[in-house]
């Protein structure tokens, strides 16, 4: 998977505040049934939407959002607009801090902001104290959470429910804050989101790009300490086999992951999902032959089973 910054420089977009999927620029976003009947460029579906970078986007944009509510304007042109956005900011940003303990939009060194991914879920998770800081309404952060949940979940969306729970929210938005210009990729996901969904050959919640993400750390661990330093092809070509390592489906299989918490979804969430079709006496006749075969040999249920999903990894 990979983020907008990726796919703008493979297909040759011209600006960041351009969409490459319809070639529409900001200012046209708001224009919400001239988006929805856009032509698209339908091989450029296959780039994916990154589901960890939707939820960071729309935080932010909710966030500075709030911080042009008392000016009405997507720019702080004058002296004392903008005094008054870093006013308004620096309040938000404290009470975030009180509240829920959170540090938002504030610089990290060497890595950023403080935007990340936990921030981002625990924004949405307490939509309620959200919508109570930031003054946006408590509707709007809550269905952008709804949506948020359904991209992410790993199971089948129904495309047609999600196309109008997306566009009614794109339309709310419109109306409330006509004069703040939706950003290009909160817009990918309410308007384009459902035919992304659509043309992918892997469910949604499958092309996260967590993983990725996580393994920054690693990459930084062993371009430091098991690469070497003379030449920087050198360098990238011993980190690069150092993954190949890491990566293999056997050594992946004797470490130990961390237990998650599992979280249940909403009523809203699950009404934009499809009820998998189970046939559960194809399952136990399926189960029967498994394990005659792992009994005749000679390899227990456990371990037959243990073999059957390294198999699923190579």
């Amino acid at each position: 998977m990979i983020d907008t910054k990726v796919c703008n420089s493979l297909i040759d977009t011209i600006s960041a505040m351009r969409c490459y999927l319809c070639n529409c620029t900001s200012k046209s976003f708001n224009d919400i049934n001239k988006m929805i009947n856009q032509e698209i460029v339908t091989d450029h579906l296959k780039f994916g939407l990154s589901s960890l970078h939707c939820c960071i986007r729309c935080f932010e944009f909710l966030l500075h959002l709030s911080y042009e509510l008392e000016i009405l304007k997507w720019q702080a042109r004058s002296k004392e607009e903008k005094e008054s956005v870093a006013k308004r900011k620096r309040i938000i940003q404290a009470a975030f801090k009180t509240e829920l303990g959170l540090n938002v939009d504030k610089p990290k060194a060497g890595s950023g902001t403080s935007n990340d991914g936990n921030t981002a879920r625990c924004f949405f998770e307490k939509y309620e104290k959200s919508a109570q800081i930031t003054g946006i309404d408590e509707d709007i952060i809550h269905r952008f959470y709804m949506i948020l949940q359904a991209i992410s979940c790993g199971y089948q969306i129904v495309v047609d429910n999600f196309r109008q729970y997306a566009v009614e929210l794109a339309k709310d938005i419109v109306k409330s804050f006509g004069w703040y210009y939706i950003p290009t990729l909160v817009r990918k996901l309410l308007i384009h989101g459902p035919d992304i969904i659509q043309n992918l050959f892997l469910l949604i919640g499958q092309m996260s790009e967590d993983a990725q993400e996580a393994c920054n750390k690693f990459f930084e661990l062993y371009r430091l300490h098991y690469a070497r330093k003379n030449y920087r092809q050198k360098t990238m070509e011993d980190v690069f086999k150092r993954f190949l390592v890491a990566s293999d489906p056997y050594i992946s299989s004797c470490r130990k992951f961390p237990v998650k918490p599992l979280k249940s979804l909403s009523a809203e969430t699950i009404n934009l999902l499809s009820a998998p079709g189970v046939d559960t006496q194809h399952e136990d006749d399926q189960s029967k032959i498994d394990s005659t075969s792992a009994s005749e040999s000679g390899t227990d249920v456990e371990d037959y089973d243990y073999l059957e999903n390294r198999n699923f990894f190579l």
